[in-house]
């Protein structure tokens, strides 16, 4: 998440426009009200385990 927070900062996704996603990288980096950052690991983790709830399932 570190690698692609930095890349919208740094305008990777939109070259010509570097600052086009600005907003975006603002309201993770610094008011991140809906906690997606601070819950990401928790939501890799149990996105792992439906994958392999879903692989045993297709056993």
């Amino acid at each position: 998440m570190k690698l692609c927070l930095e890349q919208i900062r740094d305008g990777f996704f939109s070259p010509e426009n570097p600052h086009l996603f600005k907003d975006i990288y603002n309201s993770l980096a610094f008011d991140d009200r809906f906690l997606l950052c601070a819950d990401y690991a928790s939501y890799i983790r149990v996105q792992q385990e439906v994958e392999e709830a879903y692989k045993v399932s297709q056993n």
